[in-house]
């Protein structure tokens, strides 16, 4: 096998080092793909990880409560319980460094003299020892900063820091640097630490603690403990280990990361048409050398080895280039998808990329499993060659040629199965037979490709010949003659070209549907925050007497105020919206799928009602008239859901409750963001003033009119799929790649047949024009089949894979324009793509190709 390799396929590889290059790159792009978003995927959740373990320093349990924190009365019956080494207060919160670009630092309040026991802080500078530096937090106006924020600021000892929290903009002195290590590096070294009864200031928690921090004695079990605890605390706490949150984070991004994760394999997909392409050409092309060699006594499993080691070859190489690819590709898609993760999910600073031995395995385990695939058939046609029919010279120009037939059948039963697989259910949260529904319309389109492109030339044989006279009917008849090369061309191309069209769809889809969901909801004139919405999640509330106060402004008639809240619900993560559903109910238009909006909001206002979304009734089978139990600071609470609307705040699930069935549990008093309705003939910019000069000096506001704010909430929706829009064009190019390919190809199995159309006149621009409209016809191919498949794609993406993941329903839109201008560009792009090989098939020599005539 060593022999036949350095004597038959390196002298063939190296020449056709274009065409082998080609290949290599769309199996690298595939793999490069693949790595960049698992790569981006784990370095996610390892940032997630490692602030949780910094913050968390020693501590074995936690005690969290339900919602909404802890009575911080709780802490001296946690505090005596027995086998405990250490029980530490903690409260946590986000604070706004306004002064330096409105940096977010993750601030940590604590008992600074039993808080060394769980954490270790080490000084870089500090005007006292450690211990009575430490001491120093007791002044409610002092904090320590870590180094790495006050590097980057070129800030020092006895400084001032202005932060904006709930409490508004207040100033502290830095009375301590905190090295790079332990809790220091939370937020990626974004970090504060301050008195515990300061922070409680800061945050409007006073009495409230976030959780309480627990060391064990040794020989005690966290098992044992957390029994334990729980039978002495009783309902409405819970006492967890560190990780859980870290779990709880990777379950909520479950079907963001999954869905990437498949998108980035239909690029791997695109690349092993270009493995197929190029080794079912090769085929063709070494019919005489693949006899010579059967003539000589070599058996067919040498042969069909021969040509599967070509196929692993370029497979190992271009996975090899792959993965290095695939890190720096990694580079950009972390970056946009951290923008969209703290739009939408959570805070997170991701510093560093991590790659695992397990993402490199899975790489090139991938890589080469692609690759065997794609030389299945090639390696079969390779050890089918008979001695007799390879060595003659009269029969090697017509062995490309196959019948579409054998391939319509199985296509059609690609396309059923994918019907059928597309109405399963889901395999826990994993819409795992939706992805295979939609792998099963791309096979089953890929095998239709060759009738499609019998049928297609014959339809526009008349026409093209019409147009371009002889030179489209010689091209028309080219593809038919090479339709195992043609169609597989075509179909790499029509995969990319279903990619746009599906996920152009989706988008579009849920544009308009979130758009007219906003248009209905959002009413309010003004829309007052703390957080500039392009941040996402909301991280600095305002006191619920600032919008109180609101009311008091001239041209004022009455304010909504929202507050935002994640509860856990039978193991998930939910949304809790807290509003005057009297006002919301009054300005807005709520879309209801059950319930009248008059009834529900009655029911809402004045019993311990609430309304649900969709998704939440999709993903926990509870609709209008049912009974759910939400935990509070009072225990588990029963409350009747009067409703069920469209909502789109959360895909993980919403609930909608008044402002005074909230009070009756929750003592908390901050709000996230203010609706402000004017009165009538009031300036929306006159109010605006007015509410930056009564609370613009202790507070940091966004006032946004309510033009402005829908235009930053579809911002977010267009920030959230730029990372698909990256995935769509690395697939198009990878087709692309297959086309040029293709061409290429042609051109050197038919230099006999060229060479004789010169012989019998045929100029060079003539010879040009036919691989120009060979390459056209197979970028008209693509986009037309890829367009239809892209449709059918997209049903599944909105109506199994969406509603699986999200719960959500959308309302289908085609954008019309938007598709048209992409598949102009698609096609473009293709036709350009049949230059060089043009160009090649100009050049052929005569002479040296017709010596044997």
């Amino acid at each position: 096998m060593t022999a036949l390799l350095r004597l038959v396929t390196l002298p063939y590889l190296r020449q056709n080092p274009l065409r082998v290059a080609l290949t290599i790159l769309g199996v690298a792009c595939g793999v490069a793909v693949f790595v960049a978003i698992r790569v981006t995927n784990l370095s996610t959740l390892h940032a997630f990880t490692e602030t949780v373990d910094a913050v968390s320093g020693r501590t074995q349990l936690q005690v969290v409560g339900e919602v909404a924190g802890l009575d911080q009365s709780l802490y001296a019956r946690v505090r005596s319980m027995p086998g405990l080494a250490a029980a530490v207060p903690v409260v946590t919160g986000y604070a706004v460094a306004e002064a330096y670009d409105g940096e977010l630092l993750f601030v940590l309040g604590v008992d600074v003299l039993l808080d060394r026991q769980v954490r270790d802080y080490r000084f870089i500078a500090s005007q006292d020892n450690d211990r009575e530096a430490l001491r120093a937090l007791f002044d409610p106006a002092t904090v320590f900063l870590s180094d790495t924020f006050a590097r980057r600021h070129g800030l020092g000892l006895g400084d001032p820091l202005s932060l904006l929290t709930p409490r508004g903009r207040h100033a502290y002195t830095i009375r301590g640097l905190l090295a790079p290590d332990g809790p220091a590096k939370a937020l990626g070294g974004n970090f504060i630490v301050m008195d515990l009864a300061a922070a409680q200031l800061a945050f409007q928690k006073a009495g409230k603690l976030d959780r309480i921090d627990l060391i064990l004695q040794p020989g005690v079990t966290a098992t044992a403990m957390q029994e334990a605890l729980h039978a002495r605390l009783g309902d409405g706490v819970k006492v967890e280990r560190p990780s859980f949150r870290t779990a709880t984070v990777e379950k909520m991004l479950q079907s963001f990361q999954v869905n990437l994760t498949a998108l980035s394999m239909i690029a791997l997909f695109v690349g092993m048409f270009l493995i197929y392409n190029t080794l079912s050409s090769a085929v063709v092309e070494r019919r005489r050398d693949i006899a010579i060699l059967r003539a000589v006594g070599a058996k067919r499993a040498a042969v069909g080895a021969l040509f599967l080691m070509e196929g692993l070859i370029i497979g190992i190489i271009g996975t090899g280039l792959g993965i290095p690819l695939g890190l720096g590709l990694s580079r950009l898609t972390l970056y946009i998808v951290s923008q969209t993760l703290v739009s939408i999910f959570l805070v997170v600073a991701i510093e560093r990329l991590m790659i695992s031995p397990g993402i490199v395995l899975s790489a090139v385990t991938i890589g080469i499993m692609a690759s065997i695939v794609s030389v299945i058939i090639p390696t079969r046609e390779a050890t089918g060659v008979q001695p007799v029919d390879g060595l003659a010279l009269a029969q090697y120009q017509v062995k490309p040629r196959r019948n579409w037939r054998p391939l319509f059948v199985p296509g059609v039963i690609w396309l059923s199965v994918g019907c059928v697989l597309s109405r399963l259910q889901p395999v826990g949260d994993v819409p795992l037979f939706g992805y295979l529904s939609a792998f099963s319309l791309l096979c089953g389109f890929s095998l239709l490709m060759p009738a499609a492109i019998v049928g297609f030339s014959w339809l526009l044989r008349a026409w093209l010949f019409r147009l371009f006279r002889a030179e489209g009917e010689v091209a028309a008849d080219n593809l038919q003659s090479a339709l195992s090369r043609s169609s597989v061309a075509a179909a790499s191309l029509m995969t990319g070209v279903a990619m746009v069209v599906s996920v152009a769809i989706m988008i579009s889809s849920f544009k308009r549907t979130v758009n007219t969901w906003v248009d209905q909801t959002v009413k309010a004139d003004l829309i007052v925050s703390a957080a500039d919405p392009t941040s996402g999640i909301t991280t600095v509330p305002l006191a619920e007497s600032l919008a109180r106060a609101l009311t008091e402004i001239a041209g004022v008639s009455e304010v909504d105020a929202l507050r935002v809240l994640s509860l856990q619900f039978q193991g998930r993560q939910i949304t809790l919206n807290v509003g005057d559903l009297d006002v919301f109910g009054r300005h807005t238009e709520y879309p209801f799928l059950e319930g009248e909006p008059g009834t529900v909001f009655a029911e809402v206002t004045s019993h311990d009602s609430v309304i649900v979304s969709e998704n939440f009734r999709n993903r926990f089978g509870l609709g209008r008239g049912d009974t759910l139990i939400l935990p509070t600071p009072e225990g588990p609470r029963r409350f009747r859901i009067a409703g069920v609307s469209l909502d789109y705040s959360s895909d993980q699930g919403t609930v909608v409750m008044h402002w005074g069935v909230f009070r009756r549990y929750w003592t908390e008093r901050v709000v996230d963001s203010v609706g402000v309705f004017l009165r009538p003939g009031a300036s929306p910019e006159a109010v605006a003033t007015e509410i930056r000069r009564r609370f613009g000096s202790a507070h940091r506001l966004f006032i946004f009119s309510n033009q402005t704010f829908k235009a930053e909430i579809y911002q977010l929706i267009d920030q959230s799929f730029v990372i698909t829009y990256a995935l769509e064009v690395i697939a198009v190019a990878i087709g692309i790649l297959g086309i040029a390919n293709a061409l290429y190809t042609a051109v050197l199995e038919r230099q006999r047949e060229i060479s004789v159309l010169r012989a019998l006149g045929a100029f060079r621009h003539q010879v040009r024009k036919i691989i120009m409209l060979e390459s056209g016809l197979l970028g008209v191919l693509g986009v037309a089949v890829g367009t239809l498949c892209g449709n059918c794609l997209s049903l599944i993406l909105i109506y199994v894979i969406n509603r699986q993941s999200f719960g959500w329903t959308l309302r289908f839109d085609f954008p019309g324009w938007t598709i048209a201008a992409n598949l102009t560009v698609i096609f473009l792009a293709a036709l350009a793509a049949g230059v060089w090989p043009a160009s090649q098939a100009s050049k052929v020599r005569l002479i040296e190709k017709l010596r044997m005539e």
